[in-house]
């Protein structure tokens, strides 16, 4: 989902040292990425489903960041991300997902950023795929990942974020909270697995 874990960030690293908190946030959340990776290449989306799948779990997670008014420079993105996940799943013929339930403890505005904003660079990859795509209902659904990418605001943030400290109690919270945010994403696979699995049993 974030690009900022395809590199090794060698830009960013002083005598083998972080610099600031955006270092320290790709090295702590390397393996959440890589995780959630391997997830969202199991959705074909250039396959009708496939895309529904992807797409529900964007809108489940992105629609319940945007009900708790979560993150700070990127929350328009994400007011603007769940309106086009719903309409391309309304094109797809697919329900639209339950807002996820936030957290008691919410999410520190960085950390929110940092994992949607990053997104974003990251959606490239899922662009391609989806454009591939010979079905014409698949491509149909264009309103998601015909978004703007965000660089400008992305290269403002991130510039911002490389200042802050990368120790102590608020970078913690912040890097912790990345952590969770990947966690928050994936919790909507479960359900739409034993969904699909429901459906294969009714066959």
């Amino acid at each position: 989902m974030i690009d900022e874990n395809a590199s090794t960030g060698a830009a960013n690293i002083v005598t083998g040292q972080q610099t600031g908190l955006r270092s320290r946030l790709r090295d702590d959340t390397r393996a959440q990425h890589h995780d959630i990776d391997v997830l969202v290449s199991a959705f074909d989306i250039s396959t009708a489903s496939g895309l529904a799948g992807f797409l529900n779990m964007q809108a489940s997670a992105l629609s319940g960041l945007h009900l708790a008014q979560a993150g700070d420079t990127f929350r328009p993105v994400i007011a603007d991300l769940v309106t086009n996940a719903r309409r391309d799943l309304h094109t797809l013929g697919s329900p639209t997902p339950r807002s996820a339930a936030m957290p008691d403890s919410g999410f520190h505005p960085v950390a929110v950023d940092y994992i949607v904003g990053g997104s974003q660079l990251g959606a490239a990859v899922l662009k391609q795929r989806w454009a591939s795509s010979g079905d014409p209902v698949v491509l149909a659904a264009r309103s998601y990942f015909s978004a703007p990418p965000h660089t400008d605001l992305w290269r403002e943030f991130t510039s911002r974020l490389g200042a802050m400290p990368a120790d102590g109690a608020v970078a913690n919270r912040i890097v912790e909270d990345a952590r969770r945010l990947f966690l928050f994403f994936t919790d909507a696979l479960p359900a739409l697995n034993s969904s699909k699995a429901g459906e294969h049993g009714q066959a």
